[in-house]
């Protein structure tokens, strides 16, 4: 069997939300079944790292989809075409975006509706093309992936399509390296966030929240991740700050460092606008670090009786909580307690090996009417 792949989103140095899932995903399927052939489509050349057996090979598809006519030429025009050249089986997209009128079985994954809203960062121009051609997508892809029962409940509302049509498969969780201290001086209490800083992930709340709790607390906030786009607020916020001395902004670290971080950290603070997932909350959760959340989107459905719940736009619920954690032993170990048991649910093996029920019953059909 020949699977195709859209692999436009594995790039070297690029380990945030839906690279790491293309990876996991793509790497164990490739793994699993090594009598199938794997064929990954790039819209850049820079891929040897991302093919490391012998059953995939990478195809390089111009022009890179960088902008909303390049989207609009790879997934209608280049794409379709090279798919078309190699005929696989079935193709697998790890994004809502597929190449169109290729007559091969698709099997798409959504992993949230935020496309739509104004904190996505995204332009009017780009919302209404994304919900314009996200729901051809979603119309014509033979099956789709959600990641979370919310995921799937909100594309169903929004593209009015059939609960048969979808499957939801749960993300899994990485098994970090040994922890390493990081280069600067780590404070000897801190709260964690850790992520893109962009306006979906609410960082200038948690400053607020931060703010308040900090003259009660001897503690500092660590922020580790990039800024990604639209951060003016961030940076506004920090700087009307009480305590902005005691915020320390990272920059992206190595997982090693972020494993050390959780593990010392008094919580992880991941007050996010909306979520399909969540990530980072599992997986502060599975090296027990409590964790504070929002109580919006698949939140809850995915942090489970792991997390301590707060309404993302009070920065005073946010600072209860913070507070509540660094004072309250028996919160945090009940806390630590019940996240460990809620990362059972959560593994990459489970979810490949959905993916690849998905695939097989695909086939499975596709066989059974070509017969008939």
């Amino acid at each position: 069997m020949i699977v195709g792949f859209n692999a436009r989103l594995l790039k070297p140095g690029l380990a945030e939300g839906l690279n790491v899932y293309a990876k996991e995903v793509i790497f164990r399927l490739a793994r699993r079944n090594p009598s199938w052939q794997f064929v990954l489509f790039f819209d850049h050349k820079n891929f040897k790292e991302f093919l490391p057996y012998e059953n995939m090979r990478g195809i390089y598809v111009p022009p890179p989809s960088r902008q909303m006519i390049l989207y609009y030429t790879w997934f209608h025009f280049t794409l379709p075409e090279a798919v078309v050249s190699i005929k696989p089986d079935v193709f697998l997209s790890p994004e809502p975006f597929i190449p169109v009128g290729t007559g091969v079985p698709v099997v798409l994954t959504m992993h949230d509706i935020a496309y739509l809203y104004e904190f996505s960062g995204l332009s009017l121009p780009y919302r209404i093309y994304y919900w314009r051609m996200i729901n051809k997508y979603v119309q014509e892809a033979t099956h789709i992936i959600a990641n979370s029962y919310y995921t799937m409940h909100q594309t169903r509302k929004l593209y009015s399509l059939p609960e048969e049509k979808f499957t939801v498969v749960g993300l899994g969780i990485k098994d970090f390296p040994e922890p390493r201290e990081p280069e600067f001086k780590v404070p000897e209490r801190f709260f964690l966030y850790y992520g893109a800083l962009q306006p979906r992930k609410n960082i200038p709340k948690l400053l607020q929240a931060f703010d308040i709790v900090c003259p009660e607390l001897d503690s500092y906030l660590i922020v580790a991740g990039r800024f990604a786009w639209e951060y003016d607020a961030i940076i506004d916020q920090w700087r009307k700050m009480k305590c902005r001395n005691r915020v320390l902004f990272t920059g992206t670290l190595p997982d090693n460092q972020i494993h050390y971080l959780l593990k010392k950290a008094i919580a992880l603070v991941f007050p996010s606008l909306m979520e399909g997932f969540g990530l980072p909350v599992v997986e502060a959760q599975k090296v027990g670090c409590p964790v504070i959340t929002s109580n919006t989107s698949a939140l809850p459905e995915i942090g489970g009786e792991g997390a301590l719940f707060v309404d993302p736009n009070d920065e005073h619920n946010i600072a209860e909580a913070m507070l509540s954690v660094a004072i309250d032993n028996a919160l945090r170990k009940k806390l630590i307690k019940a996240g460990f048991e809620n990362t059972k649910r959560f593994s990459w093996e489970k979810t490949t090996e959905r993916i690849e029920e998905i695939i097989k019953r695909l086939m499975d059909f596709r066989q059974k009417r070509f017969v008939s």
